[in-house]
């Protein structure tokens, strides 16, 4: 009786440890889809605003392209409120990958992850900087301030080809409790018909027709964020990338 006991103990603490493991495994699993998708929205959020902003910078800057070039003309009494625009703009690029890293991190915590959240590939807006030649007026009459501002304005690098391509932002995350891993993939998705002839895919296109390329045409950002399947291989990377962090 006393043998059978200890076996049934060490069968049922087996048993307890099991269950644990089991329990932690699904909540890193469904942690890690609230992780990667909390992420990929919060890139949709930070591109839907950085679009919405640029539209206002018509404002200031109606530009034309002329031989890959974008030249402008602009009241001297708006420099200040320009420059400051640029400010704003280029707050929102810089902050991009802090601010997706801190939603994850925070999702990640709420749900009793451990700190180490990992992304594969690392977030980025994928956006490419325009620069434009401003020639300053003084009410009708032309002054000789001639001045080029970099990162005026941003247009998409994927799918030049298309008016309203799928973006291709697609991150990995893994998170980890104890050395328990959950890995899930998210992309953002374009919530526009791809027949739509009034957007843009959410910003101007490389080597966009000339009628395109008036101004800063950013029509009907609509981004969003939808979880995806995993690549195995990636799956495979990231897990065993933080079961070396957890155990160096």
């Amino acid at each position: 009786m006393l043998c059978l006991i200890m076996l049934f103990t060490i069968f049922f603490g087996i048993y307890i440890r099991w269950c644990r493991r089991m329990y932690w495994q699904m909540r890193m699993d469904i942690t890690a889809e609230a992780v990667a998708l909390s992420a990929a929205r919060a890139q949709a959020g930070m591109l839907n605003n950085l679009a919405t902003l640029q539209t206002a910078g018509n404002v200031f800057v109606p530009k034309l392209s002329l031989l890959d070039n974008d030249f402008s003309i602009m009241q001297t009494s708006m420099q200040t409120s320009f420059e400051l625009y640029l400010e704003t703009l280029s707050g929102f690029l810089h902050g991009y990958v802090p601010y997706v890293s801190l939603v994850a991190n925070q999702v990640a915590k709420a749900n009793r992850a451990e700190n180490t959240v990992l992304p594969s590939p690392r977030p980025q807006s994928r956006l490419i900087p325009h620069n434009v030649t401003v020639w300053y007026w003084y009410g009708p009459y032309p002054t000789p301030v001639i001045r080029t501002y970099e990162n005026v304005y941003y247009v998409r690098s994927w799918r030049g080809d298309l008016q309203n391509p799928q973006p291709p932002h697609q991150n990995t995350w893994a998170v980890m409790h104890q050395g328990i891993v959950g890995i899930a993939t998210a992309r953002l998705w374009l919530d526009v018909s791809p027949s739509d002839h009034l957007a843009n895919g959410g910003f101007p296109r490389l080597n966009a027709p000339f009628w395109q390329d008036i101004g800063i045409q950013c029509f009907y950002p609509h981004f969003n964020g939808r979880l995806s399947s995993t690549p195995p291989a990636t799956s495979v990377l990231l897990t065993q990338l933080a079961k070396e962090i957890s155990h160096p």
